[in-house]
């Protein structure tokens, strides 16, 4: 196991690629860099809170330099550095439990029912 401190949103391309990728800081996007660096079939777990929920725990699979998956529970945890939200901005946020998420160098896209 590494532990590393620094930025995380930068991961740690010295030590990639990894089998799993773990953050402890809620995350609202998604750093690209953190798919790059896991490997085909590989794990990224983080709590999120944006669009769609406020305390998620997001568990994504990587697969061919996109990763893809849902909420698997809540986490709360203080942001990323630069990726907080007012708590008015918070609050305002609907929560969905069907939330799916798509991270691709694009960028990343959600899902969830709008009912």
């Amino acid at each position: 196991m590494i532990v590393l401190t620094g930025d995380g949103e930068k991961g740690a391309v010295d030590h990639a690629p990894f089998d799993r990728v773990l953050s402890t800081a809620a995350a609202r996007n998604i750093p690209y860099t953190w798919v790059e660096q896991c490997i085909d079939e590989g794990l990224i777990v983080t709590p999120y809170t944006g669009e769609g929920h406020r305390w998620a725990l997001l568990v994504l699979t990587v697969s061919a330099g996109v990763a893809s998956g849902g909420m698997n529970g809540t986490a709360s945890f203080m942001p990323l550095r630069g990726q907080g939200l007012s708590p008015v901005d918070q609050r305002a946020i609907e929560c969905h439990d069907d939330l799916h998420m798509t991270v691709t160098a694009s960028g990343q896209t959600l899902t969830y029912s709008q009912g």
